[in-house]
């Protein structure tokens, strides 16, 4: 009985069928990552603007409340 050394088709495209299905999952992998990283980057800007609205509130309230300037004169300017 002689073997040959030839792969058969069926063979050949189960191997490469692999090499390709792991090529991919290596590629969703590192775009999924890429995508959390961005994702994770905008919540961190977002706190950090959240931060800085919540303290121009502050001050402008505190701008208002204490009779901050008017556009109406003074009293005594008044004719």
């Amino acid at each position: 009985m002689k073997f040959t050394n030839q792969i058969s088709s069926r063979d050949r495209r189960s191997r490469t069928g692999r090499h390709e299905r792991g090529s991919a999952v290596v590629v969703s992998l590192i775009l999924t990552s890429i995508l959390i990283i961005f994702v994770a980057s905008n919540v961190r800007n977002l706190r950090q603007l959240q931060r800085e609205i919540r303290e121009i509130d502050r001050r402008q309230e505190r701008r208002l409340q204490t009779g901050g300037t008017t556009n109406q004169p003074p009293p005594a300017a008044r004719p």
